[in-house]
């Protein structure tokens, strides 16, 4: 009877583990929750990005930044020659503080004597970047649309000061803002 006695208080001292007490079981529950919550915001970021990006594809198809923004081809189909103009640096305030714009500009032209036109006025064309540049605040330079509204008032300034024709198109490959 003793023993019998001492059998129950064992049992009873010692009851089964459940399923969830285990750690590596609610780790890997964690882990599972994690991933499915990281899933989901991606796909919800990405849409958001996307319609964003379809948004701008649209205003610069109506005409915005030029005629051929909305695929991206010139004159005839063809594709134009990107001139670059490197490097330029902006100081840009806001409010009391100071903050600094670096910004790689490719110019897509449709012909060799355009080409030939930009690298001769290459300084001329910086100097009309960094006076546009030069009077903007940070936060009309923060966002997809304000940045696409810059694009056409650059687009706009150059091809107005070129000879030989006018811009397809206008890239940012870098723009940063310290």
């Amino acid at each position: 009877m003793a023993d019998n006695q001492e059998e129950k208080t064992e049992e009873k001292s010692s009851p089964r583990k459940s399923f969830l007490s285990n750690p590596l079981v609610l780790i890997g529950i964690i882990l599972v929750v994690q991933i499915a919550i990281a899933f989901v915001l991606g796909k919800i970021m990405s849409s958001r990005a996307i319609a964003a990006y379809d948004k701008a594809r649209a205003e610069a198809g109506s005409g915005e930044l030029s005629p051929a923004a909305n695929d991206d081809l010139g004159e005839g189909g063809n594709r134009g020659t990107i001139v670059m103009l490197d490097n330029i640096i902006v100081n840009l305030k806001e409010r009391d503080k100071l903050y600094y714009l670096k910004v790689t500009i490719g110019l897509e032209v449709p012909d060799s004597s355009v080409q030939n036109e930009i690298k001769q006025r290459e300084a001329q064309l910086k100097d009309d970047v960094i006076s546009l540049l030069s009077g903007k605040r940070v936060s009309e330079l923060d966002s997809l649309e304000e940045r696409n509204a810059l694009k056409a008032e650059l687009h706009k300034r150059i091809s107005a000061s070129l000879l030989a024709g006018d811009l397809i198109n206008i890239y940012f490959s870098d723009f940063v803002i310290q």
